[in-house]
């Protein structure tokens, strides 16, 4: 197991280069908008878990451990609306909680 901090760029270049290629990897960030930025770049994310989103003054909770305001949502649904599966696991186990459910993006979620 090998740990990198990286800046949106590095992060972008390492994803999208050879080395990366077969490879699984776990991202962590502090904000949804950064997982749009990535795949705006052209990395090919499949999936996002969604946890660690704690309160914070206009934040409203949509899980136990997930609070969001509109800027949140917002880039949750970009996410959403590119067929990226979102999912919310504080712990592995917990059972998921459906994000498109939850923030009612979908009307027969899966």
């Amino acid at each position: 197991v090998a740990a990198s901090v990286l800046t949106l760029q590095e992060t972008v270049a390492e994803l999208l280069s050879e080395r990366a290629a077969g490879e699984r990897i776990l991202l962590l960030v502090d904000d949804p908008k950064y997982v749009v930025d990535l795949v705006a770049a052209g990395v090919p994310i499949r999936s996002v878990n969604v946890a660690g989103m704690h309160f914070k003054p206009g934040k409203n909770q949509i899980a136990p451990f997930i609070f969001v305001d509109d800027r949140d949502i917002a880039n949750l649904r970009l996410l959403y609306e590119q067929g990226i599966h979102l999912e919310g696991r504080d712990v592995p186990t917990r059972s998921p909680v459906n994000i498109a459910k939850e923030l009612k993006f979908c009307t027969v979620c899966g």
